[in-house]
């Protein structure tokens, strides 16, 4: 049982992308971002970050980024909302992807609607992953 709760499935990154993409994998809280014990009690986005600027060139040369965080809603507007504009800019090799609420979800952006969406095979994997308790609380 427990080993059946901690097992992760592999995520599976976008046919569109090619092997030769180099990929920036980078928790969110306490690396890219201050914690808020850090930040006086607040929850930073990524464009008050020392990081924001290479982040952005990082994007628009191409290469590609995933953000990992226990973090549920905050992500998209700490991480997403500021980097949307530079993804909209960045060319189709620089993917964006976040792993959020403890890696039971994955976002994964789409060039073509410039937009952010769900990988939804990815969580219906991850539903046989977590032990029914984790599963409940990202469902509801």
């Amino acid at each position: 049982e427990k080993e059946k709760a901690m097992a992760t499935p592999t995520i599976t990154v976008p046919s569109t992308t090619p092997s030769n993409t180099t990929w920036l994998v980078c928790d969110m809280d306490g690396t890219l971002l201050p914690t808020p014990t850090k930040a006086k009690g607040f929850y930073k986005p990524v464009n008050e970050s020392p990081c924001f600027a290479p982040l952005k060139r990082w994007l628009l040369s191409g290469r590609s980024l995933l953000v990992i965080t226990t973090a549920s809603y905050r992500m998209f507007r700490q991480m997403y909302a500021p980097l949307e504009e530079t993804l909209k800019a960045a060319p189709p090799t620089a993917n964006f992807l976040m792993s959020g609420y403890g890696g039971a979800m994955l976002y994964v952006y789409d060039h073509d609607t410039h937009t952010l969406k769900e990988d939804e095979e990815y969580r219906e994997k991850m539903k046989t992953a977590f032990d029914p308790a984790v599963q409940d609380k990202v469902e509801n």
